[in-house]
């Protein structure tokens, strides 16, 4: 992964520094990328359910509730 190799050094970095929110803010995108690619190419539809769930969840869309009255 090219986009991985670029950042290596600068996650490096802050793992010497202790600054695992850093670290956190470099990689997020890349894994929102590879949670993407898993939606769009996985060979298991219920690889590609769990992801498209884990997706809207973390957009702030939770399941609906269920109720028995």
């Amino acid at each position: 992964m090219e986009l991985m190799d670029s950042i290596m050094p600068f996650l490096e970095r802050d793992a010497k520094v202790g600054d695992v929110v850093k670290m956190i803010e470099r990689t997020a995108p890349l894994a929102m990328l590879k949670m993407v690619d898993l939606l769009q190419n996985a060979s298991s539809e219920k690889v590609q359910a769990t992801v498209a769930k884990d997706i809207l969840h973390m957009a702030g869309h939770k399941p609906v509730e269920k109720s028995v009255d």
